[in-house]
């Protein structure tokens, strides 16, 4: 039997009591359990086992393929996203799908999981929620290994110039920019301009503890540009297009800053 701060991040209805629970744990990175009883009004589980909930989980692990057993769930927070604020709300569902797909199960990262919950804790103030999910998709991607090369050719490691207008091509297949003279001819790339290059660095820069980031002008080019990159890659990445790229021009619409 195992204990865990976690965060719930899908919930599936199994049977007319009973629900299938997906919770990035603290301590032992992502598990799938069943939470028997827990869609029973007088549930033991407190109505604990909402998205974005975070507890204080107790299960029995699985054996051979079958689900882990969730035997006792505690609310510790629940993320109050505004029911006003849609951009923030579809952000947070995004940052569970992320959360989801790019983990495997019994796979510890407790780095990830307070990065998802620093995450979550900005959407709640509502703002600058483009920004926000731009700096949590650069976290993510170091987090679990697949961030990409953006100041050097990934085909002959030169360093590729920057200058204003410059469009630099981004290999999708090979995980980063190319140089002029290795991007003729390459197929699966998405073109990006400099600065469009420049301000998606400076807000996920590592090194700004200060929230400085929040601030970063972005014209609507930029962000579509840094928007399309990011969407492409990631989708590249998974194998698959996340369902919540269908509400981000929304999100961007909605979005307070």
């Amino acid at each position: 039997m195992r204990t865990s701060d976690a965060l719930i991040i899908r919930t599936v209805d199994f049977s007319e009591t009973s629900r299938i629970v997906t919770a990035f744990t603290q301590q032992y990175g992502k598990i799938e359990a069943l939470a028997k009883g827990g869609l029973r009004l007088k549930s033991p589980f407190e109505a604990s086992l909402d998205m974005l909930a975070v507890n204080s989980v107790t299960y029995i692990p699985k054996r051979s393929d079958a689900l882990d057993l969730l035997t006792e769930s505690k609310l510790l927070h629940r993320f109050s996203i505004s029911p006003f604020n849609l951009a923030g709300s579809f952000a947070g569902h995004y940052v569970a799908e992320l959360v989801n797909a790019f983990t495997q199960t019994d796979d510890a990262q407790p780095a990830l999981y307070d990065l998802a919950l620093n995450v979550l804790k900005c959407l709640e103030e509502g703002t600058f929620v483009m920004r926000t999910l731009v700096r949590f998709e650069g976290n993510l991607l170091h987090l679990t290994g697949y961030f990409p090369s953006l100041r050097r050719c990934v085909d002959c490691n030169a360093a590729v110039e920057r200058t204003a207008e410059r469009r630099i091509m981004f290999a999708l297949m090979h995980s980063g920019v190319l140089c002029p003279h290795c991007a003729a001819g390459q197929s699966h790339t998405v073109s990006i301009r400099a600065d469009s290059l420049n301000t998606l660095e400076r807000l996920i820069d590592p090194r700004d503890k200060d929230g400085h980031w929040k601030k970063t002008p972005i014209s609507r080019n930029v962000s579509g540009e840094i928007r399309s990159l990011l969407n492409r890659y990631i989708s590249h990445c998974l194998g698959y297009r996340p369902k919540l790229y269908d509400w981000f021009r929304l999100i961007a619409e909605l979005d307070n800053a």
